[in-house]
């Protein structure tokens, strides 16, 4: 066996490196020969015997997977159990060795202690699976923190929705001075409340970034204008002068989301009211490197050093007596902070040199290729009563209280209202007559809103119209609700509490489709959502609409051409203030033909703005019956 001795001192010293126990049997002599190492790692003394090859073999020796000794130096991993009851990891390797001559053979081998590393692998294991169930618990938390927060908003906005709507018709009722007065402070407090709720539901977004934000063409003053008649009550009441001071230099339209940047300048303007005993609370706005920069500055008592750092933590508040004496939540500002990073910007705060405090919000903003154009609407013009012959509206909801309110404020309006209290009935309904609308609570005993609304757009149902329009009147606010009503088949979305004027609105956009006779959608955009400003300017425009009915000629005669040139430019700019894109296109192609004088594309032009003309007038007059 000489010539396969191991124990030269060239590989000796290698596996003593590497801390590898080696062992070798010879078949012809039945001899198992093992190292001190490998006596080591399986717990053998130096003058044990070695043990017989079978057990050996059984022991260490890797097997393919019919059971036979693998010959050709595989590697494999073994657990062995030591005398002391203890287990150790090894990597053994194997191998048959025949001598030139094919006389003899031996099998040799070498074993490598792995327990360290694979404790670690098993411990890693363990970590990873705990941490997988931890995440999944996180991930079950979150689900139920969400349903949490859908049920809470339906279970909170519900009655705020009744309150609501009776402070809403107390309005229009004869009160003397001191219930209106009460009745103001009774809507205060409601507004602040709806507030609330929706502080709590937007920060639940933000932690699960699901808050989705707009990036539409905006005027700019508008925001501001809109901001500061909301702020100058309450800053008139504390006898604090209100200022709103904007640079000549800055853009007059942007693109971003006008809502959310009108939701932190009333979140900073309300707190430097609240905080601010005298004095006065200044809005300044500038331009600084393609960004709008926006500093709200109060003479208040300014704000402690050792509250700073945690200013725009959630929950966070001056101290106790700033809670007790001014109350709120503390999460306003952490919801603007986010918001003004999620828009690409900052929000800080430092000490207002003059005394009091400084918030300073900046935005990249981008100007808006195009200005806005809003037509002023004529002095005389004022909001006028209900159409005659107004909507017939089945409005399905289960309270009571919500009903009786809704129906109230439509008939109020001139609209014929059929209450139904669940969805079943509803169905019964519309097999039974035609209506104009439904409005659909979705959370209904017996049969819910989602569920009817299914059975009404099934073509083989009973209904007398699928394709009536439905509005998902509903108390859950969360993100992803809008999107399963509108894959449900409802057309419309509305989260209590609602006022008539949103509720109008809402209507008036599911019953005029988006098309290119009027894109009614576009238009509110232009407008800021400013119902009461639409209605004014459409007013208006319903007025010339019928005169251009009138004074657009079928035929064109001699010398009309400059007649023709300013009637088609004025209808080609008021149509384009309101969307109307059908007739703003047919008034263009009208005037570019009349000014170069060409009398055939002009009389070939003339039926495209009678017909657009005919096309939007009821859309227009339908929309002022709403």
């Amino acid at each position: 066996m000489s010539s396969y001795n191991l124990k030269g001192d060239h590989v000796s010293h290698a596996v003593t490196g590497l801390q590898l126990g080696y062992w070798q049997y010879s078949p012809a002599q039945d001899f198992l020969e093992l190292d001190r190492r490998t006596r080591e790692l399986l717990g053998h003394q130096e003058d044990t015997p070695a043990p017989p090859f079978a057990v050996w073999r059984d022991t260490v020796l890797p097997r393919d997977t019919t059971g036979r000794l693998v010959e050709d130096g595989v590697t494999q991993e073994v657990a062995v159990l030591l005398p002391d009851g203890q287990f150790r990891y090894l990597i053994s390797t194997a191998t048959t060795i025949t001598s030139p001559d094919g006389a003899e053979r031996c099998i040799v081998g070498a074993l490598q202690d792995i327990t360290a590393r694979k404790l670690a692998e098993e411990e890693l294991e363990e970590t990873t699976d705990r941490a997988t169930r931890l995440a999944e618990d996180a991930q079950s938390a979150s689900r139920a923190k969400s349903e949490f927060l859908a049920n809470m908003s339906h279970e909170i906005r519900t009655p705020i929705n009744g309150v609501m709507g009776v402070l809403q018709l107390l309005q229009d009722t004869q009160l003397t001075g001191n219930q209106q007065e009460l009745l103001r402070r009774a809507n205060s407090s409601a507004e602040a409340l709806k507030t609330l709720i929706n502080d709590i539901l937007d920060l639940s977004k933000i932690e699960a970034e699901k808050l989705e934000l707009e990036e539409i063409t905006f005027t700019f003053l508008d925001v501001l204008n809109q901001t500061e008649d909301i702020l100058r009550l309450p800053a008139a009441e504390k006898g604090l002068q209100l200022t709103v001071e904007i640079a000549p230099d800055h853009p007059a339209t942007l693109l971003g989301d006008p809502g959310r940047l009108r939701q932190i300048l009333l979140n900073l303007g309300n707190n430097a009211i609240k905080f601010t005993p005298g004095g006065s609370v200044t809005f300044r706005c500038r331009r600084r490197d393609d960004r709008t920069e926006i500093e709200v500055a109060d003479t208040g008592p300014g704000i402690a050093a050792a509250f700073q750092k945690e200013l725009f933590a959630p929950f966070m508040q001056g101290d106790g007596s700033v809670t007790r004496r001014f109350g709120g939540t503390g999460l306003g500002l952490t919801i603007c902070r986010h918001l003004a990073t999620m828009m690409g910007g900052s929000l800080t705060y430092q000490d207002n040199p003059g005394g009091g405090s400084l918030f300073r919000l900046t935005l990249p903003l981008r100007e808006a290729v195009t200005a806005v154009e809003v037509p002023s609407a004529p002095a005389h013009i004022t909001p006028g009563g209900p159409a005659a012959g107004g909507l017939a509206i089945l409005l399905v909801e289960d309270n009571e209280v919500n009903r009786l309110i809704a129906s109230r404020l439509l008939e109020k309006h001139g609209h014929r209202v059929t209450e139904a209290h669940n969805g079943l009935v509803a169905l019964e309904l519309l097999q039974q007559q035609h209506f104009d609308v439904v409005l659909m609570d979705v959370q209904m005993p017996e049969m819910d809103g989602v569920t009817a609304t299914g059975i009404i757009r099934d073509p083989s149902s009973a209904v007398l119209d699928h394709t009536i329009p439905v509005i998902a009147l509903t108390a859950h606010a969360v993100h992803g609700d809008r999107e399963r009503f509108l894959e449900a088949g409802m057309d419309e979305y509305m989260s209590k509490p609602f006022t008539y004027q949103e509720l109008a609105r809402t209507i008036a956009q599911v019953l005029t489709p988006e098309q290119r006779d009027w894109n009614v959608k576009e238009m509110l955009e232009r407008m800021m959502q400013d119902g009461d400003l639409a209605r004014e300017i459409l007013d208006a425009y319903l007025r010339d609409l019928r005169t251009w009915r009138q004074t657009v000629p079928e035929h064109l005669t001699d010398g009309e051409m400059p007649r023709i040139v300013a009637l088609a430019h004025r209808i080609k700019g008021a149509s384009g203030n309101i969307a109307a894109e059908r007739l703003t296109e047919a008034a263009r192609t009208l005037e570019g033909a009349a000014r170069k004088g060409d009398a055939g594309a002009v009389q070939a032009a003339l039926p495209g703005v009678r017909d657009a003309i005919a096309a939007l007038e009821p859309l227009i007059t339908l929309y002022l019956r709403v």
